[in-house]
């Protein structure tokens, strides 16, 4: 029998001129599936670090919301370390994952395979978003 894995890719992109921020999110169910994206825009006042941590319960929450993850293995990738990993995992847990972790999976530099590319379709997903607040704030 073949393991069930929900994989997703979450990351943040944050304008540090405005403030401006986006979270954007790939989410792929193993064997076969070409992911699905979430995202949107961040209301916050910190850096990108805030935006990144942000990003990660906002994914972590629609993961819970649109993603069977009952008796599933849920990996979760970052380009940060969470500041609140066992909590995201436990609450991925309390959810009726049957496994749960997040990974940092250095992205942007360099990074290469399946995992970047996929890691830098979120990115593009949490630009999308950053670029929208940000051209309202600047409207």
């Amino acid at each position: 029998m073949a393991r069930i894995t929900v994989t997703a890719f979450i990351d943040a992109s944050h304008c540090c001129k405005t403030k401006a921020a986006g979270w954007g999110m790939v989410l792929l169910t193993y064997p076969k599936d070409p992911g699905a994206t979430y995202g949107g825009a961040l209301c916050l006042q910190g850096d990108s670090h805030d935006a990144e941590q942000t990003a990660l319960v906002n994914g972590v929450t629609t993961l819970i919301e649109e993603a069977d993850i009952c008796g599933k293995h849920v990996v979760v990738y970052a380009d940060t370390e969470p500041d609140d990993r066992c909590g995201l995992t436990a609450r991925l847990m309390s959810h009726g994952a049957s496994s749960a972790r997040i990974d940092y999976q250095r992205a942007h530099q360099g990074a290469r395979g399946a995992l970047a590319g996929l890691h830098e379709r979120a990115d593009r997903v949490a630009k999308q978003f950053m670029r929208e607040s940000r051209d309202s704030r600047l409207a």
